[in-house]
């Protein structure tokens, strides 16, 4: 199950606008655990939760699987995020849980990073070098990254895999001092993830961009 912004240019002003100017109200949607989570992404999720829960009825009654892997780029990345964590609690409790972002903001506070932590099996987010969304909205304001971040060079040709407890490691894209480029939140691997370019599938792509060892 994947996510992108509705295109380049509207996605990437839609994340500028909220990390900046808007308010940074928090939605808590999870019950008693007091996680609270951006109210922008909550609702972004809620506008295509119904059809996905519909595609994943069917998706599920034909394959039988066992383990869902949400992917997502900049605002998919988030709505990926949020998404997890509501299947997992409310609807797919048996069902093993993964994802896979890029240049994601962070979703929600400490509460839901530790939520998400302890409902998602694995969770690897790309950071690239200086992209500027991941530090959105800032961590001052209350919101914080859940682990574990994969923080690549400018180049593509190094990374390190930060932090598994922490998303906020120091030693990662936290220790830039001027985290601030567009460049690298619209460039993964040498792609541009998103609507405005001929995407593929999106479970074809993330096998072939992603980070992988010798």
């Amino acid at each position: 199950m994947g996510g992108y912004g509705a295109d380049c240019c509207a996605s990437m002003y839609l994340l500028l606008i909220c990390g900046f100017c808007s308010s940074f109200a928090k939605a808590t949607p999870f019950g008693t655990t007091g996680a609270s989570v951006h109210t922008g992404f909550w609702k972004a999720y809620l506008d295509m939760k119904a059809k996905m829960l519909d595609g994943l009825t069917k998706a599920f009654s034909i394959s039988n699987a066992r383990a869902l892997i949400v992917v997502g780029h900049s605002l998919g990345g988030a709505m990926a995020e949020v998404a997890a964590v509501d299947l997992k609690m409310n609807y797919y409790p048996d069902k093993l849980f993964a994802a896979y972002t890029q240049g994601t903001p962070r979703s929600g506070d400490a509460a839901f990073a530790q939520l998400y932590a302890s409902q998602i099996s694995a969770s690897f987010r790309e950071i690239h070098y200086a992209d500027v969304v991941p530090h959105l909205p800032p961590e001052f304001l209350g919101f914080q990254h859940s682990a574990t971040e994969v923080w690549f060079d400018e180049a593509f040709s190094t990374w390190s895999v930060c932090s598994g407890d922490d998303g906020e490691d120091k030693a990662c894209a936290d220790s830039l001092l001027l985290p601030v480029s567009v460049t690298d939140h619209l460039s993964y691997h040498g792609t541009v993830p998103m609507n405005c370019v001929d995407n593929t599938d999106v479970i074809q792509w993330v096998n072939k961009t992603g980070p992988k060892r010798a």
